[in-house]
């Protein structure tokens, strides 16, 4: 509902109650889109469950609501990082667990269903201090070689899962912004 405004189209009983700006006589909303648009966005920023940072070199994309990734930036070549949360919620879709539960969870899946092989694995902490575990598969395709990452982090409410992947000698060229990403990751509880 938006609150009428003198216009040439109203007349005063039109405007009857509508909230006047003390300094002036002129009818005007109270919140007008702009103000409500950034409050919106404030709220919703403050409520998210995570913060993520686009590195320089990298463009952050911008997901349908409908994506299963929160955020995703690139880099002019193709080599790309996302973040998404998952919920945990017992008797849900997504049981609650602990970080190791997930790391086994994810190598599984990768090795027998993607086709992946886990080539390193490591202690991660994001910027708030969680500990997490990263975990960096690789795979040959069409004479290529790639490089997915999966970084996790276990809060009692969502996994975490900030994920970068592209073609292995650009993804290395790529490699401290991937790191500059991960590490300015924030999640909050």
């Amino acid at each position: 509902m938006t609150l009428p405004t003198e216009d040439l189209h109203s007349t005063p009983d039109e405007t009857a109650g509508t909230p006047m700006r003390p300094e002036s006589n002129r009818q005007t909303p109270l919140f007008s889109p702009l103000v409500l648009g950034i409050a919106l966005a404030t709220l919703a920023t403050a409520c998210a469950p995570f913060r993520a940072h686009t590195p320089s070199g990298m463009a952050e994309l911008h997901e349908s609501r409908w994506s299963a990734y929160d955020y995703r930036a690139t880099t002019p070549d193709g080599v790309v990082i996302a973040a998404r949360q998952i919920r945990q919620r017992e008797g849900g879709e997504t049981p609650r667990a602990e970080l190791d539960f997930w790391i086994d969870a994810l190598e599984l899946r990768m090795r027998t269903t993607a086709g992946y092989a886990l080539l390193d694995e490591s202690e991660v902490e994001s910027a708030d201090g969680t500990d997490g575990r990263r975990l960096e598969f690789g795979r040959d395709a069409d004479g290529d070689t790639y490089v997915y990452e999966v970084n996790l982090f276990v809060t009692r409410r969502f996994v975490h899962v900030v994920e970068a992947g592209g073609e292995r000698a650009l993804f290395e060229e790529h490699r401290e912004r991937i790191d500059e990403a991960v590490a300015s990751y924030v999640v909050r509880r």
